[in-house]
């Protein structure tokens, strides 16, 4: 049994970026050729393999060859998203388009004014932030890629190990550390 890492993703930016990124994060997990028995019905969920696709040449190879490496390299953990992260995703996306579904109600019954414009800018600015669960190590590699594929927004990851007395934290902006 692995030693479990705590990941509080933040993301800051404009509600309407955030919403398409976390939608973004929707995709179909990785299904190596040890797996594909019995998988035709697969269905989308949370998935780091939504923002990097592993290739299909290593989903060939297989997960025990070649498939750990390169999700460990390039997502940062071993194993994909797991499903608790589903309820938490789904909740700040439910909030998020609610607030902009009101805002919209109430912007169209009021006279508009380009000022208001301004304002309205900076009130729509959004953090949100996010818990997943990963083994052994940080996604942070996956937070990385996020920023890349998403560059108006920010991303902030704090982590920690507790059984290996381990935190630390790293922000990105365009894929970059900042």
């Amino acid at each position: 049994m692995p030693n479990w890492c705590d990941n509080y993703i933040k993301i800051k930016g404009k509600r309407e970026e955030i919403i398409k990124c976390i939608e973004g994060m929707k995709g179909y997990k990785a299904l190596y050729k040890e797996d594909r028995e019995n998988k035709e019905d697969l269905e989308k969920c949370y998935t780091f393999n939504a923002t990097l696709e592993v290739p299909e040449e290593v989903l060939e190879l297989g997960y025990a060859k070649y498939g750990y490496y390169w999700q460990k390299d390039n997502w940062g953990c071993k194993w994909d998203m797991l499903y608790e992260s589903k309820y938490e995703l789904d909740n700040i996306l439910k909030e998020l388009k609610s607030s902009i579904k009101e805002e919209n109600e109430v912007k169209e019954s009021e006279s508009y004014n380009y000022l208001e414009e301004r304002s309205y800018d900076k009130k729509h600015m959004k953090e949100v932030e996010f818990f997943v669960l990963s083994p052994w190590s940080p996604v942070e590699e996956w937070v990385k890629a996020l920023s890349e594929k998403h560059r108006d927004l920010e991303f902030s990851l704090s982590f920690e190990i507790s059984e290996e007395f381990l935190k630390g934290s790293a922000t990105f902006k365009e894929g970059e550390y900042i």
